[in-house]
């Protein structure tokens, strides 16, 4: 019986350098995969944004004397005007600014007294010191001519405000009154409104 051998052999050295060249190639590839792969970043972040607002309403005051006093008055025949003044003030935050009103506090027009039956009534409009009729008063914001208190507001000023700020002047304003003898002895008043709103 013929057999026949084949002979095996293996070259370690070959083996040995078929093997680094595999690793190479791998070490290679996952470089090169590296390099032009997306970073993934291991620490994530987000954000939003949120509007934060406030609404100021406007608001308004309104600062008069307690008391003006037109003073004592010794009248006289042909009547004795005599006037005196007070500063009215308005503050606002409304920068389109305010209207002024004035006006009784209540129904009764007239200056009275409780020790007399003979009260002093509102002159006419456009009065002065010279043509009130005596016995009569009224206001003015000019200190020359005059007009009635009346039960409803008469608008007195009118402010348009500023874009910078809303500071404002005061208005003067002058009661006057124009007293003849046939007026009886005696303190008389009345109580006016000062009513103001913004624009």
């Amino acid at each position: 019986m013929k057999t026949s051998e084949t002979k095996m052999s293996v070259d370690v050295k070959n083996l040995v350098f078929t093997t680094g060249t595999f690793l190479s190639s791998l070490l290679l590839g996952a470089l090169v995969f590296s390099l032009f792969s997306p970073i993934i970043k291991t620490n994530a972040a987000d954000y939003d944004t949120v509007s934060v607002s406030a609404t100021i309403n406007p608001v308004l005051s309104v600062s008069a004397p307690s008391e003006i006093s037109i003073g004592s008055v010794n009248p006289t025949a042909d009547g004795y005007f005599a006037s005196n003044s007070g500063s009215i003030t308005v503050t606002t935050n409304d920068t389109a600014g305010y209207k002024l009103y004035i006006s009784s506090n209540t129904s009764d027009v007239n200056l009275t007294s409780s020790t007399t039956d003979t009260p002093i009534t509102p002159c006419a409009s456009g009065a002065t010191s010279s043509t009130m009729v005596k016995d009569h008063w009224g206001y003015s914001t000019d200190g020359s001519t005059y007009n009635p208190i009346t039960t409803s507001n008469v608008q007195i000023k009118n402010w348009s405000g500023t874009a910078g700020g809303t500071s404002d002047s005061a208005l003067t304003v002058y009661f006057g009154a124009k007293i003849s003898t046939g007026t009886k002895a005696g303190t008389y008043s009345n109580v006016v409104k000062f009513t103001a709103t913004v624009n």
